[in-house]
C-alpha cells in the first residue's frame, strides 16, 4: 500500500474548507479533475469515504474530520522542524544526528524535555533511511527480536506488545489478555510492518484472521480512534507509545496463549555509528532515553 503524501491531505483540506470541488479549484487553481482524482486516490487507500455528499457540497465526515486534525498536526510538526533545521544550519557546534529506523511515537514530545534541559546540544532528528544514507548520522536508534552484543551498543530496554483500549472498553479492567480474546474486535494497525505481521500471526495461532481492521500508518492517529472506542490497537509499550499520553485510554498486557509469558519481546538500542567519536553529550541523550523508558515501565 503507497501512502499518499502530506500535499495531498493539504488539497483534501481545501476542498473541505470551500465546501466543494469546483469552487476550491477557482480558488487554489489547481483543475477539478485533478482535485478529484486526488480525493479519490485518498479515500481509496483508507478505505472510507471523507465527506458526506450533497450534490456537488462535501460536508467533512468523522473520518474526514480525524484525517484533517492530524494534517494540521503534521504541518504544524513540519513548520516547527523546517525552524529547527534552520537553527541547525547557522552552527554545527553539539550537534548529534540521530537515525530513528525504528520510530518513537511522537519524536517531538518525548525528546522535548532533553531539548529543554540541554540548550547547548542540537539534535538532528532523521527519520528516513534515505536521509540516514544521503548525510550520514551519529547515533542509531533500533529494536531488535535478539540481544545484541558488539561494540558502540547501548541496551536502553526491553519491551513488549499490549494492548491498548478504551478505558470504557469491557477488557480495560483486565489484568491481562490474549489474542484469544479479541474475537470479534476492531483493530487499528499500521498498513505495514512488524506490528501488522505481528498482529496476523498471533490471530492465526488463535485460529482466525482480524475481521475487521483499519489501517492507520501513524501511532497518534491510531490513538485517536482508540480514544473513540472505534477500535483496539496492538503496539510496542515502551516505543510506539514513547511521548503519547491519553487519559482516555488503557495499557493491557498482552500474553501468549499459554498465558505464562508476555508477547514480542523486543530489546531497544542505540547503536553508535563506527566513524562517530562517542562524545559526552551524546552520552548524556543516550543516557536520558535509558530513563525514559525506564520511567515508563
Amino acid at each position: 500500500m503507497e501512502m499518499f503524501s502530506l500535499d495531498e491531505l493539504l488539497v483534501i483540506r481545501d476542498i473541505a474548507h470551500y465546501g466543494s470541488i469546483s469552487h476550491a479549484s477557482k480558488t487554489i487553481h489547481i483543475s477539478s479533475s485533478s482535485l478529484s482524482r486526488a480525493l479519490q486516490g485518498v479515500e481509496r487507500e483508507l478505505g472510507v469515504e471523507l465527506f458526506w455528499r450533497n450534490g456537488r457540497h462535501l460536508v467533512l465526515n468523522d473520518f474526514g474530520k480525524i484525517l484533517i486534525h492530524h494534517c494540521d498536526a503534521a504541518e504544524k510538526t513540519i513548520e516547527s522542524t523546517l525552524g529547527k533545521i534552520e537553527v541547525l544550519k547557522e552552527s554545527n557546534e553539539s550537534l548529534i544526528r540521530v537515525y530513528f529506523r525504528h520510530s518513537l511515537g511522537n519524536v517531538s514530545k518525548a525528546l522535548a524535555p532533553f531539548i529543554r534541559m540541554n540548550k547547548d546540544i542540537q539534535l538532528d532528528i532523521i527519520l528516513s533511511g534515505k536521509e540516514a544514507s544521503e548525510k550520514g548520522y551519529d547515533l542509531e536508534f533500533v529494536s531488535s527480536k535478539e540481544p545484541i552484543d558488539e561494540p558502540g551498543t547501548f541496551l536502553l530496554a526491553e519491551e513488549h506488545y499490549v494492548l491498548v483500549v478504551n478505558n470504557k472498553h469491557k477488557l480495560a479492567t483486565a489484568p491481562c489478555v490474549s489474542i484469544g480474546d479479541l474475537q470479534g474486535e476492531t483493530f487499528i494497525v499500521p498498513p505495514i510492518g512488524q506490528g501488522r505481521k505481528l498482529l496476523e500471526n498471533l490471530c492465526r495461532e488463535h485460529g482466525f484472521l482480524p475481521r475487521k481492521r483499519i489501517d492507520c500508518p501513524q501511532v497518534w492517529g491510531a490513538l485517536h480512534y482508540v480514544e473513540q472506542n472505534i477500535g483496539v490497537l496492538i503496539a510496542p509499550e515502551l516505543s510506539m507509545l514513547a511521548g503519547i499520553n491519553s487519559d482516555d485510554v488503557t495499557k493491557v498486557p498482552l500474553v501468549s496463549s499459554d498465558g505464562l509469558g508476555p508477547v514480542g519481546t523486543r530489546y531497544l538500542y542505540v547503536l553508535v555509528n563506527e566513524k562517530y567519536q562517542l562524545t559526552s553529550q551524546a552520552q548524556n541523550f543516550i543516557s536520558y532515553l535509558k530513563e525514559m523508558f525506564s520511567s515508563a515501565t
